[in-house]
């Protein structure tokens, strides 16, 4: 079978002895090659008719995806400008929340002080409120009511304490008098004077 395909294809491809049989062999082969193409041609040129309905149909059907496109098109727009207003917002509130921190953090840092400070007014206050009881402890003691008596007294201080505690009510009591005459008499005695801070 391979043997006779080869012998009919030198047959009717391979040239034989005589130029006419030759000529003609091939004015046939063009022949059927211009026919062939003609028929191509032919086929790929044929079309449908479409009718008047259906051009009606389709021009519908394009208009309506035209406006499903336009809407999109115009949903997508609003959609920017509620993502781009959005952004906005959250910077806005991002700022505002940092400045919060920021003030949160230094209400914070005041009312340490604060804190701090009436701590130590406090202390003070109970400090100066425990000298005063020892002060008035150690007057009510050693029986010092007026000026005679603490100028009598005063030569015979020796404790640091007690000199201190003196300077201390006469300041309280913001008795001028009292407290000039009181240092004109430490200035005399120049022991106690260097017991003071």
């Amino acid at each position: 079978m391979y043997r006779a395909r080869v012998m009919r294809f030198n047959k009717n491809n391979m040239p034989n002895d005589d130029p006419q049989k030759n000529a003609k062999h091939r004015r046939e082969l063009l022949r059927k090659a211009i026919k062939r193409n003609e028929n191509k041609k032919r086929h790929s040129d044929k079309t449908t008719p479409v009718s008047a309905n259906e051009i009606k149909k389709l021009r519908q059907q394009l208009s309506k995806y035209e406006k499903r496109v336009n809407s999109l098109q115009s949903q997508s727009k609003k959609s920017l400008q509620k993502c781009k207003a959005i952004k906005q917002e959250n910077y806005r509130l991002r700022k505002e929340n940092r400045e919060s921190r920021l003030n949160t953090r230094q209400a914070e840092q005041e009312s340490e002080q604060l804190k701090a400070d009436f701590q130590k007014k406090l202390d003070a206050l109970n400090l100066k409120n425990f000298r005063e009881e020892k002060i008035n402890n150690w007057l009510d003691q050693h029986k010092i009511n007026d000026m005679e008596n603490l100028t009598n007294y005063i030569d015979h201080l020796t404790d640091r304490y007690e000199l201190i505690s003196l300077l201390f009510q006469v300041q309280a009591e913001k008795n001028k008098d009292l407290f000039t005459n009181l240092m004109d008499q430490l200035k005399k005695n120049g022991k106690l004077l260097k017991e003071i801070d």
